[in-house]
């Protein structure tokens, strides 16, 4: 090295060390400036935390001027509530533009819950376009971020899922959809405990789905509690366990799940005892219907019409018969179709009564095959026709109803 490279290096050594000298004397001198940013971010979370107590107790003005500061402190949370207060409309008209922006803020600042949020409004076009990609790669840094926001492992897992905005990939849905359920969702740890049962993105696991959805219904997700029910009552994953299937059934139900209800009432039908339990299965069933699972209809119309299930009440067994037809459930559709055929809680009408029946035979309800041969076999408000008649008996019997290839063996 020449003498010129020698003192240029001693120069530039030299300049460095002034550098950290001078840093550390600021410091040393100043102790505020060096703890600025933390004290700045001290104060905004401080701020933030004023805001939620104000939103507890729907003071939503005073809420938001809290977060409000807090944002202009780049704290994310601060700019997060904000934003959810314009997309609920809470303290203030429903604006999905200016929610929109105030995630985008908050998210800009690393915080996640503002990147999960911004995610769904832009995944369903709120607040200006859908957009796939965007909604992905913000949820990627809700789940990736410090504090791993699970809606955001959640939310991502459905974009793999279902492949919005790229390839289908459920290999990594699994593996987001449980690290989701590791952090707290419940309704994480429900379809991670499917795909394991369904062996989708990976081998199955019986035992590890049961876990899963216990897991999930732990967490009070409507449909875990049903899931881990329907697994104790077949005896999926472990030995069948009754009395776990119905608890499970049970408080799915109680947490509003549909289908739950639904399974809660046939396990009360199949082994009740007491007019209280027939009672509790026709609650279950109406109940089931209500949340618009519509083959609980039928049942809960058949279970009004026999006394041997408690007071009979062929009209409200009708009406929510009526409920589920109206939308195409075959089995409501055949019960519709036998109040009418046979006048119970309803007038006798045989052409409504055909409709009805058509409707459930099509779906290869065999019964209502069977009962549209039986009217035009018997001539019932219309002439006898038993031509029309083998034609309906013989769909009946290759749907397997015994009755009608009973009565197929007297036209030969």
């Amino acid at each position: 090295m020449g003498r010129a490279q020698i003192k240029s290096a001693l120069a530039k050594s030299a300049l460095a060390i002034l550098l950290i000298i001078g840093f550390c004397i600021t410091a040393l001198l100043f102790p505020a400036f060096a703890q600025t940013n933390d004290a700045v971010s001290i104060a905004a979370s401080e701020t933030y935390k004023k805001g939620i107590e104000q939103y507890r107790v729907k003071n939503y003005s005073s809420a938001k001027n809290y977060f409000q500061q807090a944002c202009t402190a780049n704290y994310g949370l601060g700019c997060w509530g904000v934003g959810y207060l314009a997309e609920k409309g809470e303290g203030e008209a429903v604006n999905h533009a200016n929610a929109r922006e105030a995630y985008a803020k908050g998210c800009n600042i690393s915080d996640e819950l503002s990147c999960s949020y911004l995610g769904l409004m832009q995944f369903n076009g709120r607040g200006g376009p859908k957009d796939y990609t965007s909604a992905r790669l913000n949820y990627q840094k809700a789940c990736n971020g410090k504090k791993n926001q699970k809606r955001g492992c959640h939310n991502l897992g459905l974009i793999y899922e279902f492949g919005h905005g790229t390839i289908i990939n459920l290999f990594e849905a699994r593996k987001l959809y449980e690290k989701s359920c590791n952090l707290g969702d419940a309704e994480g740890c429900w379809r991670a405990g499917g795909f394991y049962k369904e062996a989708k993105g990976g081998a199955e696991n019986l035992t590890l789905s049961r876990n899963l959805f216990e897991k999930s219904c732990n967490g009070d997700f409507n449909k875990g509690c049903g899931a881990i029910g329907f697994m104790y009552e077949r005896g999926i994953g472990g030995a069948i366990n009754m009395p776990m299937a119905r608890q499970y059934y049970a408080k799915s139900c109680d947490l509003k799940a549909s289908e739950g209800c639904f399974n809660f009432g046939i396990l009360l039908k199949e082994q009740a005892v007491t007019a209280d339990e027939y009672e509790k299965a026709r609650a279950s069933f109406k109940q089931s219907c209500i949340l618009k699972y519509y083959t609980a209809c039928a049942s809960y119309s058949e279970m009004m019409r026999y006394s041997k299930y408690g007071p009979v009440n062929p009209q409200l067994g009708y009406t929510y018969a009526q409920i589920g037809c109206d939308i195409g459930e075959k089995k409501s559709c055949f019960q519709t179709g036998y109040a009418k055929h046979k006048g119970i809680g309803t007038a006798v009408n045989i052409k409504n009564a055909l409709v009805d029946y058509e409707k459930s035979c099509a779906q290869n309800e065999n019964t209502s095959c069977y009962n549209i041969g039986v009217i035009y076999y018997n001539g019932e408000g219309a002439p006898k026709d038993l031509v029309m008649a083998k034609t309906w008996f013989q769909k009946a019997c290759d749907l397997q109803h015994e009755a009608g290839c009973e009565v197929l063996k007297k036209y030969k």
